[in-house]
């Protein structure tokens, strides 16, 4: 960073912000950031139109049951997971592992909501459409596990001195993706659909791995 007037400004509010981060250490915790970012904004995309798929695929008077049935998936994947952790022991692979599978799925499911008969053009709710079961599942267990995996990852890079100077910047950048998930379903779901938008929140986890 040059020694400028402006830059000496931003170091001058980040380091009242965030405590005394040295320039060096500033681009692995931007990259740790902007990676939080990108779970929290494609998780609240997501989850922002789980319901909505689920309406239109399944039927919303079966929400009650999904949000049952998703507890015990959730365990089921949370109980894989602690599986994972026991036989992989090295962090980045275990994150990119199951990032990766998150990915794919969401891939799936966005593919299937744009078929006309399987997906979102079809308004006609029927229980046994099983994308929008998939769906509403998919979305519940990644907002359990995929933060959870990303603070193990941190943690296992950062002491306890770094983690009090990176992670509020961490946070705070967590909280525009909390923002702008939303923001996008909310603008965007009219003029381009809700598999389009739903890509984008897959291409969330795309640019996580």
């Amino acid at each position: 960073m040059r020694d400028t007037p402006r830059a000496r400004k931003l170091q001058q509010l980040i380091r009242t912000l965030y405590g005394d981060i040295r320039e060096k250490e500033l681009p692995r915790i931007l990259f740790l950031s902007a990676l939080l970012c990108c779970i929290i904004g494609g998780f609240w995309l997501l989850d922002s139109l789980k319901d909505t798929v689920l309406a239109t695929t399944v039927g919303l008077r079966y929400q009650p049951k999904a949000k049952l049935i998703s507890v015990v998936v959730t365990l089921f994947v949370v109980s894989g997971y602690t599986t994972l952790v026991r036989r992989i022991r090295h962090k980045p692979t275990l994150f990119y592992l199951i990032g990766g599978a998150y990915t794919l799925i969401f891939i799936v499911i966005g593919g299937l909501l744009a078929h006309e008969t399987i997906g979102m053009r079809n308004t006609t709710p029927d229980p046994r459409r099983l994308v929008g079961w998939l769906s509403y599942f998919a979305v519940e267990s990644y907002g359990s596990l995929m933060v959870a995996l990303f603070w193990a990852f941190t943690n296992s890079t950062y002491n306890l001195e770094g983690a009090k100077k990176a992670y509020g910047l961490m946070v705070a950048c967590a909280q525009l993706g909390s923002i702008a998930g939303p923001t996008l379903v909310s603008v965007g779901t009219e003029a381009y659909g809700v598999p389009t938008i739903y890509f984008c929140g897959a291409l969330c986890m795309v640019a996580m791995v």
